[in-house]
């Protein structure tokens, strides 16, 4: 007997399957929070006809041995294989699931493999940064999105530094602040460099994202002559920072 083009049977295998109930269920769930928003990611199951639709379900763990399964509408029967939702509960600690559908036929669910809880496992976007430089000294202001949606005490690690003329980091000094703080005493004529990163635990200081931003901090006599050297070091910043 003649075969099947490849093509062809790919999609009557395709179409046997569908009609057995063998649609397969969605690939490496995940979880990821930023600033207390939570996003769900999945694959789709290998093989799984296009048009295929999701449905996302979450429930906190302390109900898991009677679930109390929430299925927000803004994830479910979707076609994109994300989703974002909106958890209140900074301190519970959730379990979430995801299920495929194509006409008639669903897949089994597929349970994420962890728990996970905002409090613990978001990630904080990079703080708002403000340098005010006077003659021997900087002046921070740091600031975040989180405080004004959420009532949770940040800090903010700061690390002062400049590069030399040989591209190497001299540090200043490494601080923690809850909004604000000075580095006094420094030699003027150079240019300054912050790091700055926001944290609420000792456990996520080094998880969160950071910014950098350069000043110039100059003499009296030169004030406003200088802005070629700053230029010159925001690039050599950058170069430094890629490496």
């Amino acid at each position: 007997m003649t075969g099947l083009p490849v093509s062809v049977f790919t999609l009557l295998l395709n179409y046997l399957l569908s009609s057995e109930g063998a649609l397969l269920p969605p690939l490496n769930l995940s979880v990821v929070s930023l600033d207390f928003h939570t996003s769900i990611h999945w694959l789709p199951g290998p093989e799984n006809p296009t048009g295929t639709r999701y449905s996302v379900e979450f429930t906190e763990i302390k109900h898991f041995s009677k679930p109390a399964w929430n299925g927000p509408a803004n994830c479910t029967n979707i076609t994109s294989v994300q989703c974002y939702l909106e958890l209140d509960q900074l301190f519970s600690d959730y379990i979430v699931r995801v299920m495929a559908e194509w006409k008639e036929e669903r897949s089994n669910w597929t349970l994420l493999k962890h728990t996970f809880q905002l409090y613990k496992n978001t990630q904080l976007s990079p703080p708002n940064v403000r340098i005010f430089p006077h003659q021997h000294s900087v002046q921070i202001h740091l600031s975040h999105l989180v405080q004004l949606v959420r009532d949770v005490p940040l800090r903010f690690s700061v690390d002062l530094f400049r590069l030399t003329s040989d591209h190497r980091v001299q540090h200043f000094g490494k601080r923690i602040s809850t909004g604000s703080l000075n580095f006094l005493h420094l030699p003027a004529g150079f240019n300054y460099c912050i790091n700055a990163s926001a944290f609420y635990t000792q456990m996520t200081e080094h998880q969160n994202l950071n910014t950098t931003k350069c000043i110039l901090l100059q003499n009296q006599s030169h004030r406003g002559t200088n802005n070629k050297q700053t230029f010159l070091c925001w690039n050599a910043v950058f170069s430094f920072l890629q490496r």
